[in-house]
């Protein structure tokens, strides 16, 4: 800004005296409101950089928690599993359900123990240290005291945190539950107890994902200024066991250190600092996107896992859907998936139920729903006025588009489905619907119907009907 009339000129009058205190009042006003502006931006930075890290880090924390209990229930919530452990094999133990562990990063630890909690097998991650059962147990007693109280026939799981001489770990644990589990005489089953350590590792990845830096754990609480950038994580009984903290940001201070010195630098600052915070907030929410995505989909065949189908059924539209009666329940069990993987190996059983996660999408209408409940178990939620006679016709479609070898390396092998079929009534919980199609499913599965099976609550001489009398079912049920 010039002030060369503020001065005496050569044939022209001096300027006003009152004009040079609007002037220097501009300057002022400009400088102090560039200099406001360039503190307010730079503070802003750090608290969207702190809040960022902490819906990061929280999201990660939680997604952990549900990755290792989904990974675990897919293993407890298995009748093959309860028959591996009851038959004692450790090779065959080891191959359906150590593997989970000890060649893959589902589990960093897998120990099996009897219903008293004693164990019977113990796998872990190979190369790697980790504490053995009898030095974690102190560490777990809060977990099994919880699932003890808990019948298995609700399969159930226990998720929390948990700490060891100033180590942190995840943990699941679940009754290995058959799908039987009402027809034994006796409901002592073993139990799956699946752990993820918080490690280096584990903290390096979450620093590459939250850009933010300084991890560490805490087993006391933090100072107030700490706690800021600090979640606590819980146990399954939401006792505090410790705290994950990190550094404080510092991006803003760094950067007003840099431009109070001039203005221009101020202005051309502020434009980069917006710029910045653009970049960095749109990064911190692909990150929670992506997390969220991690937490409710099946990792195997892309569909929604039981976390995901939760979340479905926790929207006011699903809910007031199933008490109006007009969803429809479609229970698919893949038969024969044990025999496939002994006869041609893990990768063809994964790719069959790769292809029937893909049928299954392929034979559900718009804003219909396929979810993985858990090894071989799918299910199609139909949501439609008519949800029975749509369910009919996605089963159809179904059992159609696996009449057909699923392989061309393996021509002469179809995949061979069990369904079951549950219409909701008013009011009806969600998951008595689901035991409804799975009851249906397993009466199908117990006669080898090729056809779908359907559940009609009120015949009492013939509680479970083919599809091929569902109009007959139709016609007694309103009578």
């Amino acid at each position: 800004m010039s002030h060369q009339h503020a001065f005496p000129v050569p044939n022209q009058p001096p300027a006003p005296r009152h004009f040079r205190g609007p002037l220097f009042l501009m300057a002022f006003v400009v400088a102090a409101t560039l200099l406001t502006a360039a503190f307010w931006v730079t503070v802003r930075l750090d608290q969207v950089a702190s809040k960022g890290a902490r819906v990061v880090t929280e999201a990660v924390l939680q997604e952990t928690v549900n990755r290792l209990r989904s990974m675990t229930q897919d293993y407890a919530f298995w009748s093959f599993s309860y028959e591996l452990v009851q038959e004692g094999d450790a090779g065959a133990i080891f191959e359906h359900i150590g593997s989970g562990a000890a060649q893959s990063d589902l589990f960093d630890q897998l120990f099996i123990l009897s219903p008293d909690f004693e164990l019977l097998h113990e796998f872990h991650s190979d190369g790697e240290t980790f504490p053995d059962f009898a030095t974690l147990q102190p560490a777990l007693e809060g977990s099994l005291k919880t699932l003890k109280g808990l019948p298995p026939a609700q399969y159930q799981s226990v998720s929390g945190y948990a700490e060891l001489d100033g180590a942190f770990f995840a943990v699941t644990s679940a009754w290995i539950t058959p799908d039987y589990i009402e027809t034994l005489g006796t409901r002592a089953v073993p139990v799956l107890v699946g752990i993820v350590h918080l490690d280096p590792g584990w903290t390096k990845s979450l620093s590459n994902l939250s850009l933010q830096s300084g991890f560490s754990f805490e087993k006391e609480v933090p100072s107030s200024a700490t706690l800021e950038n600090g979640t606590v994580l819980t146990n399954p009984d939401d006792q505090p066991v410790g705290y994950l903290v990190w550094d404080s940001p510092v991006a803003g201070k760094m950067l007003r250190q840099q431009i109070m010195p001039a203005i221009l630098i101020v202005c051309a600052s502020i434009v980069l600092a917006c710029f910045g915070a653009a970049r960095f907030f749109d990064g911190q929410h692909r990150a929670v996107q992506k997390a969220m995505q991690i937490a409710t989909t099946d990792q195997l065949t892309g569909v929604l896992n039981r976390a995901g189908l939760h979340q479905v059924f926790e929207g006011e539209q699903t809910t007031a859907a199933i008490a109006d009666g007009r969803v429809a329940v479609i229970y698919i069990d893949m038969n024969g998936l044990k025999r496939l993987n002994d006869a041609y190996g893990h990768a063809v059983g994964d790719s069959a139920l790769t292809v029937l996660a893909q049928t299954l999408e392929s034979s559900i209408r718009q804003g219909d729903v396929v979810a993985r409940l858990g090894g071989d178990e799918f299910v199609c939620i139909i949501f439609d006025q008519d949800p029975g006679q749509s369910a009919i016709q996605v089963a159809t479609r179904i059992l159609r588009l696996t009449d057909r070898p699923f392989a061309t390396s393996i021509p002469d092998r179809k995949l061979e489905l069990s369904i079951g079929i549950a219409v909701a009534t008013q009011d009806i919980q969600w998951d008595a619907l689901l035991r409804q199609a799975d009851a249906a499913m397993y009466w199908g599965k117990q006669r080898g119907e090729r056809n779908a099976a359907y559940f009609a609550t009120r015949l009492k001489h013939l509680p479970y009907l083919p599809v091929s009398t569902m109009q007959q079912a139709s016609r007694d049920m309103n009578a």
